[in-house]
């Protein structure tokens, strides 16, 4: 079977400013108690922050998640001279990059660079008396990465019974 045809991650727009694309990947984790999807941005240097926050029900341009946990201004991501930053907006439950805490509650952090393959998570899970469990959202960043289009034999392996060495 022939390869899937492979998608650029990084597009020109008309002004020839390069945009550079990142995809927020639901970690395992996540996948067991919340019902998330990859979120998949182009970004410009100099453009305007993505904004990460909790859903309201007002029409906005951030990416928001439905969990208690999120503030509903947490965090920022955007691209300087082709890297990926993010910063905690003053949350009260925190960013973590790599299981670090970016900030203490209610202070915005520094910016903090993001790589291919490192793990936001937005709050901590939270139980309180007999209410529900509100679960954090804990992301696996993907930085450039080339999106295949279709799927590749790989996704139909055979399986084999083991060898047996009868010498």
């Amino acid at each position: 079977m022939p390869a899937a045809p492979l998608i650029r991650a990084t597009t020109i727009n008309t002004n020839n400013v390069p945009s550079h694309r990142i995809h927020l990947v639901p970690h395992p984790d996540s996948r067991r108690t919340l019902s998330l999807k990859l979120i998949s941005r182009d970004i410009r240097d100099g453009d305007p922050p993505l904004r990460i926050g909790r859903y309201t029900r007002v029409a906005t341009d951030k990416v928001t998640f439905k969990s208690e946990v999120v503030s509903r201004a947490h965090a920022e991501i955007w691209s300087d001279n082709g890297k990926f930053y993010i910063k905690d907006t003053k949350s009260s439950s925190g960013t973590f990059l790599n299981e670090l805490r970016l900030s203490p509650a209610g202070l915005e952090s520094t910016p903090h660079q993001i790589k291919d393959g490192d793990i936001v998570q937005l709050g901590v899970d939270y139980q309180g008396g007999t209410e529900n469990i509100h679960k954090s959202i804990k992301l696996i960043i993907e930085v450039e990465r080339d999106l295949q289009a279709a799927p590749n034999g790989f996704k139909y392996a055979l399986s084999l019974p083991p060898l047996v060495c009868l010498s």
